[in-house]
């Protein structure tokens, strides 16, 4: 089977997207599918083992559908993943699963990573809405990677639709670190209570709730650090740079300094792994809830952390408060510093968090990703 994939980020961009792509790319091609990826030209230089990278794209637009088309005449299945921002927030890429079949009479797969609404052009108000929902229908299938987006889909009348979760964007059979190489490494105290926080800063992941609950618990473990794991900012969402800066400003107003609060930023999956195992809690307060669109969830714990983050919109029935995962309000600085120092003072309680998070990786295994996606492919060419 040949597999066309069009991705806005790829790797060395950096992006949840395009490690997603990334990972979903190499199980397929090890199985012995022809895997092509379609994408940025700022991702020159990607090589995936298997995978025949073209950074071609400059930004979407129709002028570069026609080369596009050909690409997608040569296989079996198109599959784009689908984020705003990552395409630009443009009109062209709305349309361009509708092209891409009557054009090439091929199965589109449109995988949404979110549901985020483009721009589009200033004052595009509704239309910004109905484009995804024409997005979505205009689709030969779409995926959706949690309940709530399917719910979504569901409710948008779109008729076939899979729920495939994303994997942990990190890989997961690293032999163990020392954490005092790695504390030594971020003059860190071997003894002090040391907590993480994993991918781009932007307003869901509400980093000011997280500094603010810190600088509360100081009082109570002066020795307390925060490791903010991996770059600051995205390849895509150019947003998320003032909002950066707005949380460097509320830092520096909460009396959060180095040693205390430390930005890693870019580093090798390898330092990100060793970064959440040497944690001893690992918080991501998500301002709309906890969600398993989020790599940055599905990484700690497929890695067996314990979590502290916000309580999900919509259930997810794996996760129990408590036994695997601490949930706690969103936007309340309260609630998640009472939350993290039960876990730091309780080490009973830390380690049988730990201990059931340790049991959860199954649920982001890439190969069993990759099975789903093969099965979905296969029922569409049957149905062709």
């Amino acid at each position: 089977m040949n597999l066309l994939f069009l991705t806005g980020e790829y790797p060395p961009m950096r992006g949840g997207v395009g490690d997603y792509t990334a990972y979903l790319a190499a199980p397929l091609a090890a199985q012995g599918h022809g895997v092509t990826v379609l994408t940025q030209r700022e991702a020159a230089g990607a090589t995936t083992l298997g995978v025949a990278v073209l950074p071609r794209m400059a930004r979407w637009g129709v002028g570069e559908w026609r080369g596009m088309a050909r690409l997608a005449q040569r296989a079996d299945v198109v599959h784009i993943q689908y984020q705003a921002a990552a395409f630009g927030m443009g009109v062209a890429p709305q349309l361009m699963a509708a092209f891409l079949r009557r054009v090439t009479k091929r199965p589109v797969v449109i995988t949404f990573h979110d549901l985020r609404v483009p721009y589009l052009f200033p004052k595009a108000g509704p239309l910004r809405e109905k484009s995804m929902r024409f997005l979505a229908r205009s689709a030969s299938a779409v995926v959706a990677t949690n309940a709530e987006d399917a719910a979504t889909l569901r409710g948008w009348g779109v008729e076939r639709r899979w729920q495939i979760p994303i994997g942990a964007n990190l890989p997961l059979d690293l032999p163990p670190q020392s954490p005092v190489r790695w504390r030594d490494r971020w003059r860190i105290p071997h003894d002090a209570p040391l907590l993480s926080h994993f991918g781009f800063v932007n307003r869901s992941k509400d980093t000011e709730t997280l500094l603010r609950a810190v600088a509360a618990l100081r009082p109570q473990w002066p020795d307390l650090h925060l490791l903010m794991i991996g770059e600051r900012v995205g390849a895509s969402d150019h947003s998320n740079r003032a909002y950066a800066d707005e949380i460097e400003a509320l830092a520096e107003e909460l009396g959060l300094r180095e040693p205390f609060l430390q930005w890693t930023g870019s580093l090798p999956a390898e330092e990100v792994v060793a970064g959440l195992r040497a944690a001893e809690v690992v918080v991501l307060p998500y301002r709309d809830g906890a969600s398993l669109r989020r790599g940055t969830l599905a990484a700690p714990l497929a890695l067996g952390r314990p979590v502290v983050t916000t309580q999900p919109t919509t259930p997810i029935p794996f996760l129990k408060d408590g036994d695997n995962i601490r949930f706690t309000a969103a936007e309340s600085p309260t609630a998640l510093s009472s939350a993290i120092a039960a876990l730091l003072a309780d080490g009973a309680l830390r380690e049988r968090i730990t201990a059931g998070a340790a049991t959860l990786s199954h649920h982001f295994d890439w190969a069993q990703i990759a099975a789903q996606h093969h099965a979905m492919y296969q029922e569409l060419l049957s149905d062709a």
